[in-house]
């Protein structure tokens, strides 16, 4: 499992900050593009909000959505398609 970026880059004593390994910035580097081609290799969509995501219906099917800073928390993550119960809108991945 890749560390964390709070851990990776990590700040240490004023004297002495924390310097990151090469090692664990390219392993990180790595995981997080792999993640976001991820989603768009399935035609997936990043939005701000719910309410954002909702108003763009001109989805791919079988594609996803990413909401990333919803007020709602729980409203927040990885959504698939799902038109056969939502008419069309996304709901949320469980």
């Amino acid at each position: 499992m890749v560390e964390k970026a709070s851990i990776i880059f990590a700040d240490g004593p004023s004297a002495s900050p924390s310097q990151p390994k090469k090692s664990d910035l390219r392993a990180w580097g790595t995981w997080l593009e792999s993640f976001l081609t991820s989603i768009g290799a399935n035609s997936g969509s990043v939005y701000p909000t719910r309410a954002a995501l909702f108003a763009d219906l001109a989805h791919v099917a079988n594609s996803m959505a990413w909401v990333m800073t919803d007020e709602t928390v729980s409203y927040n993550g990885v959504l698939p398609e799902n038109r056969c119960v939502r008419r069309g809108r996304l709901g949320a991945y469980r």
